[in-house]
């Protein structure tokens, strides 16, 4: 995106551009209690590229604003997409502050599809105080800075109809809306991923990522179908039936610490670090399998909080949520993680606990198959998840995109080509979860005094993963995934935890 700014196209902004896109003084970001300009607008109306006032007119009915199209008409007509976006669709952010002017000729007509949670603070964790995403303007910066007009937009399942009509005139779409999101704003995601695909066999409007993309890549089988890969760990398995997950889980949980996945919701909920409270494993897969009653302790990973419990009461979570079979559980989800079954997103992943996550885990930054940099995400003190949020500290190694001149600039940590360094102080002793953890940095040298804690040095070779990663697997990832028709995604991000022994 560094680059991309760099070259500032800025085109005077078409005069419909500010027709109905400023939210007027003391507007809050949301739907409740809002309408688009035209209600009930007339499909069976000719629209040309250029507007006239007699066809917006015949679109708009009783609705039609004479004033507001004279005001924002250049020589007696309104761009037809600046007219149905402003016309048809709710506008839900509050203000688009920092969102360059469009081109008055673009290139082409892309815009940011977002989603706005009825009832969440902002819309929703990924959003800033406006409604937008925090990478919104960013992305709609970077196209209209490559000449391109890209306003930006939110999908509200009621318009479902007349939203997915105005968007058949865009060239494309970029789709930035959170699993989970449009099912909790109250739409259907099957519907709108239904939707996204019919305009793009039918009107040839792609949409980045497609939604069997974000569906193939997004679901946590993914990790089962990379499992043989070099990113992959060969004892991940995929459960779709509650059978089958009871059985298996048993089995794999007697053998070794696990981390068991919902595919739903995001941000580390319904990823449960599981470890047998005894301690006692076997020393061969399936050389035995836990009971019912063996005790369980277990960490989710949205909020590093614990929980201990049975077996039997886990399974039960995971099959039917809170029932008198599951006990008392703390977490901020429900469990129920099969339920609708595979066609509506219903499984359960698990895989082998990486113990080093405690060194933190490293997020490739990638556009395509070229790395921008990686984040190393090391977990809070106690902590065993690097989600946000959770006390987690974030440092950035540049991949000489940020800094081409070799000179860091503010926020960055360091280069991918020098790799990860890094010294923490680690108890000696191993916590009631089975980790040694680290202690806060400053609390260190004191502990270390004590004889409570040493001094301990990660370090990580980021060129040679990457170089493995963008070699070997990329060229493959694809189709090991089931799109082989599909490209690598524009922007997307992979995760890595140290595996090796250490």
């Amino acid at each position: 995106l560094e680059r991309v700014r760099a070259k500032n196209i800025r085109g005077k902004p078409s005069p419909a551009t500010n027709m109905g896109s400023g939210a007027s003084a003391g507007v809050k970001a949301g739907v409740e209690g809002k309408v688009p300009k035209v209600a009930s607008p007339n499909w069976d109306a000719t629209l040309s590229a250029k507007v006239t006032k007699d066809e917006a007119k015949a679109f708009c009915g009783d609705s039609f604003d004479e004033a507001a199209f004279d005001a924002a008409a250049k020589d007696g007509t309104i761009d037809k997409i600046d007219f149905l976006l402003n016309a048809c669709l709710i506008k839900v952010a509050s203000d688009d502050d920092g969102l360059l002017p469009q081109p008055a000729e673009p290139k082409k007509r892309l815009c940011v599809v977002q989603i706005y949670v009825k009832g969440a603070e902002f819309g929703g964790t990924d959003k800033s105080c406006n409604g937008h995403r925090y990478d919104s303007i960013p992305f709609a910066n970077g196209c209209i800075n490559a000449g391109m007009a890209c306003p930006l937009i939110h999908y509200v399942p009621e318009q479902h109809d007349d939203f997915f009509k105005v968007v058949a005139n865009m060239d494309a779409l970029i789709v930035r809306c959170n699993p989970g999101q449009i099912k909790a704003a109250g739409g259907d995601q099957g519907k709108f991923d239904d939707a996204v695909r019919k305009l793009k066999t039918e009107k040839k409007v792609p949409a980045w990522p497609s939604p069997d993309v974000m569906e193939f890549m997004g679901a946590k089988d993914a990790l089962t179908k990379i499992k043989d890969m070099n990113i992959g760990m060969p004892d991940t398995g995929t459960y779709f039936e509650a059978e089958d997950f009871a059985a298996g889980f048993k089995k794999s949980m007697a053998f070794m610490r696990r981390v068991v996945k919902q595919n739903r919701g995001s941000s580390g909920e319904g990823i449960w670090i599981i470890s047998l409270k005894s301690g006692e494993y076997c020393s061969t897969y399936g050389e035995k399998s836990c009971e019912d009653s063996d005790e369980l302790i277990l960490m989710e990973a949205n909020d590093n909080h614990v929980e201990e419990h049975t077996v039997g009461e886990f399974i039960e979570w995971c099959l039917n949520g809170r029932t008198d079979k599951s006990g008392t559980w703390n977490s901020k989800g429900t469990g129920k993680y099969l339920e609708g079954g595979k066609a509506a997103g219903g499984q359960i992943t698990d895989q082998g606990f990486c113990g080093r996550i405690l060194e933190g885990e490293l997020r490739f930054n990638m556009v395509n198959d070229v790395c921008l940099g990686v984040i190393h995400k090391v977990p809070a003190p106690g902590g065993m998840s690097a989600v946000g949020g959770t006390g987690s500290v974030y440092k950035f190694y540049d991949n000489n995109t940020l800094a081409p001149d070799g000179v860091l600039k503010d926020g960055i940590d360091g280069f991918i080509k020098t790799g990860v360094k890094e010294t923490f102080y680690v108890n000696k002793e191993k916590s009631a979860d089975g980790n040694r953890h680290r202690v806060a940095p400053e609390d260190g040298p004191k502990k270390v005094e004590e004889g409570v804690c040493v001094e301990e040095t990660i370090t990580v070779d980021l060129a040679t993963l990457l170089d493995k990663f963008v070699k070997e697997d990329c060229p493959k990832l694809m189709a090991t995934l089931a799109l082989p028709d599909e490209p690598i995604p524009l922007w997307w991000t992979s995760d890595f935890i140290n595996g090796s022994q250490g």
